[in-house]
C-alpha cells in the first residue's frame, strides 16, 4: 500500500508533535531528575544520627572495633571473637547473616528495619572470600576480619553495599572455612 504525500506529512507532523511534547515535559518535569548528591547526603545524615544514638553502646559490647569510615565506609564490631582460623582471601567461607536497613520510624528517629536473613535456612551463604561478584563488597570486607565461629556486626554504607542509598547493618557469623 502506497502512502500519499499528504498522509506521510500528517504522520510526520503527529510524530514530531508527540516527540516535542515528551522532550519538553521530560526537560521541565523535575520528577524525572534524581539528585544523587542529595541522596548521598541524606544517607550520611541518617547514618550519623544512628551512630550518635548507638555507637557508644555497640562499641562497649564489642570485643574489637575497626573503623574504616574514612576509607571504604565500613564500621566493624566484633561481638564474639572466633576460636578458629581466620578467613583468608581466595578460600571458601560460609556465613549466617541477618540484614537490617537503617531507616526512620514514624517519629522520624533512626531505626533498624529487618531486611533479610539466612539464619533459619538449611544452607549458609558460601562464597570465595575476596570475590565480590557474589556478595556486597562491604560484607566481604567485614567477613575478612573474622575468624571461624566468630560473630560480628557490620555497618555497610550503600557505596560498598546495595548502591541504593540505604545503609545496611549485618549481623554475621562465620560457620565454616576452607583450610589450606
Amino acid at each position: 500500500m502506497m502512502l500519499s504525500p499528504k498522509n506521510t506529512i500528517s504522520r510526520l507532523l503527529i510524530v514530531f508533535t508527540v516527540a516535542v511534547f515528551f522532550v519538553t515535559v521530560g526537560c521541565n518535569d523535575n520528577r524525572n531528575f534524581i539528585d544523587y548528591r542529595e541522596l548521598e547526603r541524606l544517607e550520611r545524615e541518617l547514618l550519623q544520627e544512628f551512630l550518635d544514638i548507638n555507637l557508644a553502646e555497640w562499641t562497649a559490647l564489642a570485643t574489637d572495633t575497626i573503623d574504616k569510615r574514612n576509607e571504604s565506609g565500613l564500621l566493624y564490631f566484633e561481638m564474639l571473637k572466633g576460636t578458629g582460623d581466620s578467613v583468608r582471601t581466595g578460600k571458601q567461607v560460609s556465613v549466617r547473616y541477618t540484614f537490617y536497613e537503617i531507616g526512620r520510624d514514624d517519629d522520624d528517629k533512626p531505626k533498624l528495619f529487618y531486611s533479610s536473613s539466612n539464619v533459619t535456612s538449611m544452607a549458609p551463604l558460601t562464597y570465595i572470600a575476596g570475590n565480590t561478584s557474589s556478595v556486597f563488597a562491604g560484607l566481604d570486607q567485614g567477613i575478612r576480619f573474622m575468624r571461624l565461629f566468630g560473630k560480628s556486626r557490620l555497618i555497610i554504607p550503600s557505596s560498598i553495599g546495595t548502591g541504593q542509598y540505604i545503609t545496611l547493618v549485618a549481623d554475621v557469623e562465620v560457620t565454616a572455612l576452607e583450610l589450606d
